[in-house]
């Protein structure tokens, strides 16, 4: 009995270090300072994800469910997990969004448009900054990449197109929502 004991122990110890030598996860510690403060500064700071989730949940909230904002807010969404996916495989701890209480409402289409344009433009330039300080971290410049060029591509055009028609999306334009 004692020998299976012994068996039994020995394979599950094995078990754990195979798994823990074949996991993607990155080391704990391997994350530079640079790197942490870049990542926070992408998910919680102004022009971060959360402050776009927040935004669009705001005028979605408002005017209902008028395109390109439930759009962008579907978008950012998938872009605030995408992050918080990095802060989880290095195991750092990340707040609830606090922008959801304090987001002010635009009162006018017009001005939701325009809100959410500025915020683009500022997330597009953030990310350049940003990418700077993740070079050595090649899961996190890809993350980072994607969502600026998501902002830069589809979230930027859409608006544009949103902007030249009293902050709505026309119905001709709303069809390229599908193939995003």
């Amino acid at each position: 009995m004692y020998r299976l004991w012994i068996a039994l122990t020995l394979c599950a110890l094995q078990s754990t270090v195979v798994l823990a030598q074949t996991s993607k996860r990155p080391a704990i510690n391997s994350l530079k300072p640079e790197a942490r403060k870049a990542l926070l500064t992408a998910l919680t700071h102004t022009p971060g994800e959360y402050a776009g989730v927040a935004l669009y949940s705001k005028i979605v909230q408002k005017f209902g469910s008028v395109e390109p904002y439930s759009y962008l807010l579907r978008k950012q969404i998938k872009q605030r997990t995408a992050l918080q996916k990095l802060f989880q495989n290095y195991l750092i701890p990340y707040a609830d969004n606090p922008y959801l209480k304090t987001a002010r409402v635009p009162s006018s289409l017009k001005q939701a448009v325009d809100a959410g344009a500025e915020l683009a433009v500022r997330k597009v330039a953030k990310y350049d900054k940003l990418l700077l300080d993740v070079t050595e971290n090649a899961d996190i410049t890809r993350v980072f990449l994607k969502l600026q060029s998501e902002t830069r591509d589809v979230h930027l055009p859409l608006l544009k197109a949103a902007a030249e028609n009293g902050g709505v999306l026309p119905p001709k334009r709303r069809g390229l929502l599908k193939n995003q």
